[in-house]
């Protein structure tokens, strides 16, 4: 460890850390933006709050709050069944992101942290399987360049096989070779898959031109933060918002507490499950005032940072600076990376 004068002592293993995850945050957190159909730097902006607020609440070394699969997929449908235009709806994920972040707080305050013991694992199981389900229907879209329409999962089914014929072959191939390359590199314990996929997929856009044969590309990221307001979207909007997000919290919470939990126990650290309840909360308000999106301590993230040797809270830091020093400095990159590599 090194330490300057006046400051607190830097581990030098957590800011190797920090820059490692970044690199799996960033892919990560366009994905997930493009789960819950919000703009990329929604997702990255939520990263950078989240880490940086849970750095300072919360008490897990290998914590990193971030957008996570689950809690987009619940966004996107809650944001599908309210009234209102794509504006709108914007707004509403703002809120939504809000009231989670109210509701981890008193939560917190009336201590209610041994809820969690209460969720079955066959229910979080299924529930997981539902969200696995309704991820994979609506990145297939992506994947195949269509544009597909539908009120429920079903009429969102058949309507993506009545696009057959406008399926763009190239994306469809583009796809199907990322997504077997990252069931293959998945066997490789230690090798980035997800980085380099990623990576190999931007090098593809370079050099076969795949948007000139109508790949679509994630294009430009314009993380521009601006101050959240209300959208007036009536009470029937704000209803089903509400009703949605208790599930939302819940099922951060038992992701989240599920990995800060099972780290915890594989080093003997001690975790009070209300302050990390607190801190979630915190972290969901953060991203709530930057226009993010909903945040909690991911699987992925979590275990990444432990296996790049992360010792300290301060790996959460170091991994939100990396993360804006990527974007800042990768962004053009970034805006060539094809969509169906991400759908992948």
């Amino acid at each position: 460890m090194t330490k300057l004068s006046g400051l607190p002592a830097i581990n030098k293993a957590d800011v190797i850390a920090g820059i490692s995850v970044a690199g799996l945050m960033l892919p990560e957190a366009v994905a997930y933006a493009g789960i819950a159909g919000l703009p990329p730097h929604r997702a990255i902006l939520a990263g950078i709050a989240g880490c940086l607020v849970y750095a300072i609440f919360g008490r897990s070394r290998f914590a990193i709050v971030s957008p996570t699969s689950s809690s987009a997929a619940i966004l996107a449908a809650t944001l599908a069944i309210v009234p209102g235009d794509a504006t709108v709806k914007a707004g509403l994920a703002t809120v939504a992101v809000a009231l989670a972040g109210i509701l981890f707080v008193i939560a917190a305050a009336l201590r209610l942290g041994g809820i969690t013991g209460f969720i079955s694992r066959p229910v979080l199981r299924g529930f997981a399987l539902g969200l696995a389900i309704t991820i994979i229907l609506h990145q297939l879209p992506i994947l195949v360049g269509a544009s597909v329409q539908g009120s429920n999962i079903f009429s969102y089914a058949a309507a993506l096989f009545a696009a057959i014929p406008q399926w763009n072959p190239v994306s469809v191939a583009v796809g199907v070779v990322a997504l077997a390359a990252l069931l293959l590199v998945k066997r490789l314990p230690g090798i980035p898959g997800a980085f380099l996929v990623l990576a190999a997929g931007i090098l593809s856009s370079f050099v076969l031109d795949l948007a000139g044969h109508g790949v679509k590309l994630v294009g430009t990221i314009e993380v521009l933060p601006q101050w959240p307001s209300l959208p007036d979207a009536g009470w029937v909007a704000y209803s089903r918002l509400a009703q949605f997000t208790v599930p939302l919290v819940l099922i951060l919470f038992a992701e989240s507490w599920g990995t800060m939990r099972a780290l915890a126990l594989r080093y003997g650290d001690t975790l009070a499950v209300n302050r990390e309840l607190g801190a979630l909360g915190f972290a969901n308000i953060a991203s709530a005032v930057v226009q993010g999106m909903p945040v909690g301590a991911g699987f992925s993230a979590g275990f990444a940072s432990e296996a790049a040797g992360a010792k300290t809270r301060a790996t959460a830091v170091f991994a939100a600076i990396g993360l804006a020093i990527l974007i800042a400095c990768a962004g053009p990159l970034v805006a060539r990376l094809p969509e169906p590599v991400l759908a992948a």
